[in-house]
């Protein structure tokens, strides 16, 4: 027979072991306190956006970082609709068939609004106007008084192939001989080492030069030879993402936040009449 005393201490064990079991079973099959629940992220949908970081300000990697205008406007516009950013990087010439084929839900990357990429894309309201614009090299500047002059002059002309840019180059007659490139970086290195006369691009990297790499050596001519609305791009079918955009664009320019944005990436707006 065992001791009295361990008798009490094994009825104590199994009382304790039922009330442990009971705990349990009611922490895997109960409803969880208001502690638990309120410890539980709510899930946050993700806002894929589709971006080219090859177009400082707007968009460019700095040291494997993705900084510029357009990812600050996805992070706020995104936050705005109560989502997460994701930005998704590639070249130019696939943001719109990435869009398309649903590998991201918006295109923020300075486009231009144009008919055959509405024909395409619904675009957003604009949350900036621009245009694009002639840069030379500084010791050409004697040579070349205006940017049609320049043009006019059997100059070599660089772009940036399927921009706007080489639109306008394609379709100005006096331009005879034209090179396109991949990005404004390579259009600017051209320009640089004398392979190419003129490189025509968007404002904002005729704005940058003052701070980038070319600053000694290349200078814009700062007459917009267009005029152009950057807004941003998604599928034709999605009207409600569409909505959330606006929305939230115009809250950004009531604010003045967008206006601030605009003139912390871009200090230095010139146009010349």
């Amino acid at each position: 027979m065992l001791p009295a005393c361990l008798i009490t201490s094994l009825r104590y064990l199994k009382a304790a072991s039922f009330l442990l079991a009971l705990a349990w079973l009611t922490a895997c099959s109960g409803t969880p306190d208001s502690a638990t629940e309120a410890s539980r992220p709510a899930a946050t949908k993700i806002l894929r956006v589709g971006m080219s970081p090859d177009y400082p300000p707007m968009a460019y990697q700095e040291d494997g970082v993705i900084k510029g205008m357009e990812v600050e406007l996805a992070g706020v516009v995104a936050a705005q609709m109560g989502m997460a950013e994701d930005i998704v990087p590639m070249p130019w010439s696939e943001l719109i068939p990435a869009l398309l084929r649903g590998d991201v839900d918006v295109i923020m990357s300075g486009m231009t609004v144009t008919e055959e990429r509405a024909e395409l894309v619904a675009f957003s309201d604009s949350y900036m106007t621009l245009g694009q614009m002639a840069i030379i090299r500084i010791r050409d500047a004697g040579r070349f008084r205006t940017p049609m002059q320049a043009l006019e002059s059997g100059a070599r002309v660089g772009f940036v192939n399927d921009t706007t840019g080489q639109a306008f180059v394609d379709g100005t007659a006096v331009i005879r001989v034209k090179q396109g490139y991949a990005t404004a970086e390579q259009g600017l290195d051209a320009l640089n080492k004398g392979q190419i006369d003129i490189f025509i691009h968007d404002a904002p990297t005729s704005w940058d030069l003052a701070v980038s790499p070319w600053a000694d050596t290349l200078i814009s001519m700062y007459r917009p030879l267009t005029e152009e609305s950057l807004a941003w791009a998604v599928r034709k079918d999605d009207k409600a993402l569409l909505k959330g955009l606006n929305e939230a664009l115009a809250g950004l320019k009531a604010s003045g936040r967008l206006e601030s944005m605009q003139y912390r990436w871009i200090p230095v707006q010139v146009y010349l009449k």
